[in-house]
């Protein structure tokens, strides 16, 4: 048996480097490496034990100690089995998790920009339901309801579209400002509404700033644009008939109030006015949709031909040719169709409305709406 050297208890043992000297001169018979004259001066160790320094067996007891060798042990990762890992509490992480969407939508309400989440309090878990597979449903049992979902406001139509009439508007470009009695100038339209709006403001000292004084009326037979503080506009002679320039005074109403921020002309309430109407009849309600494509061209109950681009609607029992404005409960936006078909036959729905008529409301994407309609009676029924 090999006795082993036995080194200093207070000296650690120098680590060993291999450098090329020593390994060149191994490998030749009957003459000692430098390395093997260096362990011999360390340790003094006999020649088998530096022999097994040439075969790469480095002894035990020769084996440094440099400073960084723990280190390296210490961050070596551990070969220990995993320890068992104790049984998540989900009722517990529910509760939790409940609390800090609270505290989130909170923090929402009084429009903090960023929540600050303290740990969550310790809280007994729920109970569990008797019939529930697993303790996420008390999750979302216990979640706020979401709201329902919000539709984005649909584009208006032109007003010009939603109104109806078998004439077109009349190309009013020049139009007189009255401030009362007095004429205070002339504006052009044929440059844009904005800088029609700018010369206005250069001849009468004034801004429009309120877009709902806006609006078309008729007065003596003349069709004027008011637009508050006292201030009309008039349109000049034009060639058109009154039908047509009643029509383009409202449509360019519509765009002032636009421009000024405001919210275009109702189409309902416009062709009313436009064509002396007056609701007379009892109110309707109910939910309605529209039909087109696929009818567009075939004939309707009353014999017509279906128009997706007219303003018709159908319904079961009111007398073809019956008159009604439409109001959509989710805008508040409302139109002028007639009845001429029959229908609809799907659910509750009591109101089919054309594709074009469906767009003057801002349903189309939406498809079916709630409704309002009041029956009209009197005026120019079948032209502005």
């Amino acid at each position: 048996m090999l006795d082993m050297p036995v080194l200093e208890a207070n000296k650690p043992p120098a680590f060993v480097s291999l450098g090329p000297s020593a390994i060149a001169s191994q490998g030749k018979p009957g003459q000692k490496s430098a390395t093997e004259n260096q362990i011999s001066s360390l340790s003094g160790a006999s020649a088998p034990v530096a022999a097994s320094w040439r075969f790469g067996r480095l002894p035990s007891s020769l084996v440094g100690t440099a400073p960084d060798r723990e280190s390296a042990r210490s961050a070596a990762p551990s070969r220990s089995l995993p320890r068992q890992l104790e049984p998540l509490d989900l009722g517990s992480l529910a509760t939790s998790l409940e609390q800090l969407l609270e505290n989130a939508l909170a923090a929402a309400d009084v429009g903090t920009a960023a929540v600050a989440v303290a740990d969550p309090p310790i809280v007994e878990a729920p109970e569990a339901v008797s019939n529930s597979p697993s303790p996420f449903f008390e999750v979302s049992a216990a979640l706020p309801e979401k709201e329902a979902e919000q539709h984005p406001a649909a584009p208006h139509k032109p007003l010009a579209q939603c109104v109806t009439s078998d004439v077109a508007p009349a190309e009013t470009a020049t139009l007189r400002l009255k401030y009362g009695e007095e004429v205070m100038g002339y504006v052009s339209s044929g440059f844009g509404v904005a800088a029609m709006l700018k010369q206005i403001q250069l001849l009468s000292g004034q801004e429009i700033i309120d877009p709902e004084q806006v609006q078309p009326v008729t007065e003596t037979g003349q069709p004027l644009i008011q637009l508050g503080n006292n201030l009309t506009l008039e349109p000049l002679a034009a060639k058109q008939g009154l039908a047509s320039v009643r029509l383009s005074m409202a449509k360019l109403s519509s765009k002032v109030r636009q421009t000024l921020g405001g919210a275009p002309l109702d189409a309902g309430e416009t062709e009313i006015q436009l064509r002396n109407l007056q609701k007379s009849g009892p109110s309707l309600e109910g939910t309605a949709s529209w039909y087109g494509p696929y009818f567009h061209g075939r004939l309707t109950a009353n014999g017509e031909t279906f128009d997706q681009n007219e303003l018709t609607a159908a319904h079961k029992t009111l007398p073809f040719d019956t008159v009604l404005q439409v109001r959509n409960l989710e805008n508040q936006r409302t139109v002028v169709v007639r009845i001429n078909d029959r229908g609809p036959y799907i659910g509750e729905r009591s109101l089919d409305l054309s594709k074009l008529a469906a767009q003057c409301l801002g349903s189309e994407d939406i498809g079916v709406i709630p409704y309002e309609a009041i029956i009209l009676s009197g005026g120019e029924l079948n032209e502005i």
